[in-house]
């Protein structure tokens, strides 16, 4: 049985595909996002 004791989906600020992999370096490079994006595949 799974236990959500710590909501990681909490601290993703965004999710990107692997075609916007410029906006998601973008936004980082702006403070958009503080580096808790994730690229999905």
């Amino acid at each position: 049985m799974r236990e959500d004791k710590f909501p990681l989906g909490n601290l993703v600020t965004n999710r990107y595909s692997l075609d916007q992999i410029g906006e998601a370096c973008t936004a980082l490079e702006e403070g958009r996002i503080l580096g808790r994006a994730i690229v999905e595949i």
